[in-house]
């Protein structure tokens, strides 16, 4: 019983992890991009 919970924590940290590393560089372009679109209208 011990072993599924361990490995149930396991799967619940990498699960995590992984949806940080996808996650981080969406926020990071969504950053950009919007930086982008506020200096093309402040020129405007």
């Amino acid at each position: 019983m011990l072993n599924v919970f361990i490995g149930y924590i396991m799967g619940f940290m990498t699960a995590i992890i992984t949806n940080i590393v996808t996650i981080t560089p969406a926020i990071i372009i969504g950053i950009i991009i919007a930086n982008k679109i506020i200096k093309d209208k402040k020129k405007s």
